[in-house]
C-alpha cells in the first residue's frame, strides 16, 4: 500500500509537471512570434531591409549575405530560447513571417539551429 502511494504521487508530480513544461513552451512559441515581427528582439529582417543580398566575410574564406545570416541567427536565437526540434522551429518561422520556407530558408534554419558556424 506504502509504495502504491509513492507511486501515485510520483504520477501526479509527474503529470503536472509535464502540463507546466507544455505551458512554459506555449509561451516561448507565442513570444518568439511576437519578437520576431518588425523591431521585436528576434527581428533580424528589418534592419537588413534594402541591403539583403549585400555580404561580408563570416570567417576566413566563408561569406554570407546579410539575409542567409539573419535566418541562421534566427535559427540559432530560437534554438536558444529552448525549441528543441527542427521541425517546430519551421513551423514557427513561417507562422512569424506569414510565408511559407522554401529550400534555401530551410537550409540556413538548420544550420543556426545546429549553431554549424561555431
Amino acid at each position: 500500500m506504502k509504495n502504491l502511494l509513492l507511486y501515485l504521487s510520483i504520477l501526479l508530480s509527474s503529470f503536472s509537471y509535464a502540463q507546466e513544461s507544455t505551458k512554459d513552451l506555449k509561451v516561448i512559441k507565442s513570444e518568439i512570434i511576437k519578437e520576431t515581427q518588425i523591431n521585436g528582439l528576434l527581428d533580424f529582417f528589418t534592419p537588413i531591409q534594402g541591403k539583403e543580398n549585400n555580404g561580408y566575410q563570416v570567417k576566413p574564406g566563408l561569406y554570407a549575405s546579410y539575409r542567409e545570416m539573419a535566418l541562421y541567427n534566427w535559427g540559432k536565437s530560437v534554438k536558444d530560447l529552448g525549441i528543441e526540434d527542427l521541425e517546430e522551429l519551421y513551423t514557427l518561422y513561417s507562422e512569424a513571417r506569414k510565408k511559407e520556407l522554401n529550400p534555401m530558408e530551410k537550409e540556413l534554419l538548420k544550420m543556426g539551429f545546429h549553431k554549424e558556424l561555431e
